[in-house]
């Protein structure tokens, strides 16, 4: 459905069509192949693969490294950051990174772990997880582990599809433990995490004495 609302917006040629085949650039408005009564017309299933491969293998050949760069199996752990941009022409320095609120990061994927637990316990008793516990597991397993056949240099912003998930799963168990306390806790730190790491996040300019206590460690800066 994506690719559906995305063939609809995106009609019209452009410098990227010369990735692909001439029957896909016939689709499109003002490519040379249009009007050409040789090449046929693609239907949406056709345009949908082709594309999907021609993405993969563009992603396939990226052979290039980055410093921070990180792979799939350390994202649950936040134990990389992305530098986004920095300007150090005033008093104070202002930076921006990609790091996350560490609270709200690690509470999701501890959260995760448990329900997985306790979905494998279920199945020992030979019970089924109902459909919010699948929904949750395959949610965040589907949108993970096709990260572990890719090569190319990768970044936590990749992970973002499988954090929703785990944020789902914080949000379930804290409604199963019914309990007041725990909703009000990790709301509290969710907001101070938000109020202490907003400096990076929005490049807000700060001392380097500040900046120090905002790394809790060497592979965030």
């Amino acid at each position: 459905s994506i690719f559906l609302i995305h063939f609809s917006l995106l009609s019209k040629s452009g410098p990227g069509d010369t990735f692909m085949s001439p029957e896909f650039q016939k689709t499109l408005t003002g490519n040379m192949h249009q009007y050409n009564p040789e090449t046929h017309d693609l239907n949406f299933t056709a345009k949908f693969i082709e594309l999907n491969k021609q993405m993969y293998l563009s992603n396939q050949r990226i052979t290039a490294t980055h410093p921070y760069s990180s792979k799939w199996y350390s994202w649950p752990f936040l134990s990389r950051s992305v530098f986004f941009w920095q300007d150090t022409a005033g008093p104070r320095p202002e930076k921006i990174y990609l790091l996350g609120n560490p609270f709200v990061w690690w509470a999701g994927s501890a959260a995760l772990i448990l329900l997985l637990i306790y979905s494998f316990k279920k199945l020992l008793k030979k019970k089924l997880p109902n459909l919010t516990e699948n929904f949750i597991l395959l949610g965040f397993f589907i949108n993970l582990l096709p990260f572990i056949g890719i090569g190319r240099v990768m970044f936590l912003y990749h992970y973002f599809p499988s954090l929703i998930f785990t944020i789902l799963a914080l949000a379930y168990l804290t409604d199963k433990a019914n309990k007041k306390s725990v909703f009000v806790f990790l709301t509290i730190i969710s907001i101070a995490g938000f109020l202490y790491f907003s400096p990076l996040t929005y490049g807000l300019p700060i001392s380097p004495q500040a900046e120090r206590y905002l790394f809790w460690f060497s592979n965030w800066r």
